[in-house]
């Protein structure tokens, strides 16, 4: 009989919880009923041999309200999962007396309050998820007592202070996430001796100073994720010697400067490195073309170099081998010099191309157009002359921020070439690119007439040919209705509307002919 009562005892508690809390999509008020055993409600695990409940599951139930304090009477609980709700207010302390508790979920609710210290005495927790909630305060020394605790995760919080240095404590952790919080100060050795953790995210915290050596001795590890913060000094010469499991490194959005290692390339079983957004000074390595299964490399806004005085980029080569290479970012470097002809060595997973702000000059090579997985290739801004080859016509899965001349590019939105020195006409070929967008050709040296094909483009919403060398009538139909002066602006001889600050075209009868012919003043424009 005593088991009877333990069992409706818990019955109790979830109807008492079932009436406390809002449920507008129902399912608490069409499964928690007395008509059904209280073990076959949803969300809801019992154990045979002493027919308790011991798994809570109500996560993804949009329910709504404060946590009630007679959960706390679930005595047999080892599984709790509230995650995905509305669930507001604090922790109650009365969830202490779950001393069996192996599992606790909260992530993604509006829980707030000061972090709970009492969570401590929950000396068998192996999970402790509070993702996205608005905790604050201090990181508790008594959490640092829970000497089982597996998995970790108190990202987007907005939890202060310091990482303690009894982290360390936590010696089976696999899964540290701290991420989008307001940590401060340097990051603590101990976490060094997390010596079975794969996952380890800071990102998005105002920690600072360097990264304590003992970092990169984790062999386990396979993600570390320290962008968004403000930590800075050298890379350890000998950083990949053991990281042999190591897949994602982001180091991105900090004050990392000197060289970027050679020893990198030893994490062999890396798949991602961002490094951007940082200090980073010196030649790529050549050795990232030993990194077989990298698929992501992003240098971004960075002051390195090429290797050598050479012009070419011959560090390209190397990454040609990264067969699975798919994004490629080395925009906002000071690269200088030449793109090589072994661009186009690259596999069809090459998807992203950024190169933009890298003082490149000369031609574009025809070999660009090998690259026949390419979505995006980014390179405005640069000194890049001559004519784009038409190559570039193979790229048909071109789309986004790109240079191209071919108008058998049906689904391309947008075209920058901004800011370069390309020349010659602009090809009535774009005239077919009927789901273009945006059109910028500004800062060029591009000449002769526009083509009047683009009156066909009615999706056309922005247009720049602003400073280039154009001349003759600014055509007046389709989307040309809407654009303004500034789209004009700084060319060789426009003519057209006064609405647009141009002249207006001129005409003349040629005395050999009743033909009409048009004139064509040439007004040179000061800005």
């Amino acid at each position: 009989m005593a088991t009877v009562k333990n069992l409706t005892t818990d019955q109790s508690v979830l109807l008492e919880f079932k009436d406390h809390v809002a449920d507008p999509r129902s399912v608490l008020t069409n499964n928690w009923s007395i008509l059904y055993p209280v073990c076959s409600w949803i969300g809801i695990s019992c154990v045979t041999r002493h027919q308790r409940i011991t798994a809570l599951n109500i996560s993804y139930m949009g329910l709504q309200g404060t946590i009630p304090p007679h959960l706390g009477n679930l005595s047999f609980l080892v599984y709790l999962d509230a995650s995905y709700n509305s669930f507001h207010g604090h922790l109650p302390n009365e969830l202490t007396r779950l001393h069996r508790l192996r599992y606790i979920n909260f992530n993604y609710n509006e829980l707030s309050g000061s972090f709970p210290s009492w969570i401590g005495v929950l000396s068998k927790l192996q999970t402790l998820g509070l993702r996205n909630n608005s905790f604050r305060g201090l990181i508790p020394n008594s959490l640092f007592n829970l000497s089982k605790l597996d998995k970790l995760d108190l990202g987007l919080n907005t939890v202060d202070g310091s990482i303690p240095s009894k982290i360390g404590n936590l010696s089976k952790l696999t899964l540290l996430n701290l991420d989008g919080n307001n940590l401060q100060g340097e990051i603590p050795k101990e976490i060094g001796n997390l010596q079975k953790l794969d996952s380890l995210v800071l990102q998005s915290n105002n920690l600072s100073g360097p990264i304590p050596p003992t970092f990169f001795n984790i062999s386990t590890v396979t993600l570390i994720n320290l962008l968004d913060n403000q930590l800075s000094g050298h890379l350890p010469s000998t950083i990949g010697h053991s990281l042999p499991n190591l897949e994602l490194l982001g180091l991105s959005t900090n004050n990392f400067v000197g060289i970027i290692p050679n020893s990198i390339t030893n994490a062999s079983q890396l798949i991602g490195l961002d490094l951007s957004d940082n200090s980073f000074s010196g030649p790529i390595p050549k050795t990232f073309g030993n990194l077989r299964f990298l698929r992501l490399l992003n240098l971004w806004k960075n002051y390195l170099t090429r290797e050598s005085s050479a012009a070419e980029w011959s560090f390209l080569s190397s990454l040609t081998h990264c067969r699975n290479l798919r994004y490629l970012a080395l925009a906002s470097n000071p690269l200088g010099g030449i793109l090589p002809s072994s661009i186009g060595n690259f596999s069809a997973s090459l998807q992203n191309f950024y190169a933009n702000y890298c003082k490149l000059k000369g031609n574009i090579p025809q070999e660009i157009g090998n690259l026949s997985g390419l979505i995006v290739l980014s390179l405005y801004n640069n000194k890049l002359n001559g004519t784009i080859p038409t190559t570039v016509g193979r790229l048909q899965q071109l789309q986004g921020v790109i240079p191209t001349t071919i108008g058998g590019l049906k689904d391309l939105v947008t075209i920058s070439l901004a800011g370069n020195q390309f020349q010659g006409p602009i090809p009535g070929s774009f005239g077919s690119l009927i789901s273009l967008e945006s059109l910028d050709f500004s800062g060029n040296n591009l000449s002769g007439k526009i083509p009047k094909s683009l009156e066909a483009l009615s999706h056309l919403k922005t247009l720049n040919m602003s400073h280039n060398r154009l001349e003759g009538e600014i055509p007046t139909n389709g989307p040309f209705k809407i654009f303004s002066a500034q789209s004009f602006f700084g060319n060789y001889a426009l003519c057209g509307s006064s609405r647009l600050q141009v002249p207006p075209c001129k005409q003349y009868i040629n005395k050999g002919s009743k033909k009409t012919a048009l004139f064509v003043p040439k007004y040179i424009f000061l800005a």
